[in-house]
């Protein structure tokens, strides 16, 4: 079972109501993906943490990636790798 965090859950009950299945299919697939995934609000919107590696949804570009700590951010094309 992931472990969620409830920041979360109420930024996607604050959502406009035709976002919310989206933000929750999308908050499924990350943690099907990478099920030790950390969930956390950073810039206040939803974030994902892994290992060395964030990632967060950006509705223009898809996922975005970083490597934490080398300033280095690409678009991921809508993939995010474990």
């Amino acid at each position: 079972m992931p472990v969620t965090d409830p920041r979360i859950d109420a930024y996607i009950a604050k959502s406009a109501e035709f976002a919310r299945p989206v933000l929750d299919h999308l908050r499924a697939v990350v943690h099907t993906a990478c099920p030790d995934v950390e969930e956390t609000i950073k810039w206040s919107m939803p974030f994902f943490l892994h290992g060395a590696k964030s990632a967060w949804p950006r509705p223009s570009s898809g996922w975005k990636r970083a490597s934490r700590g080398t300033g280095n951010t690409r678009t991921a094309s809508g993939t995010w790798a474990c």
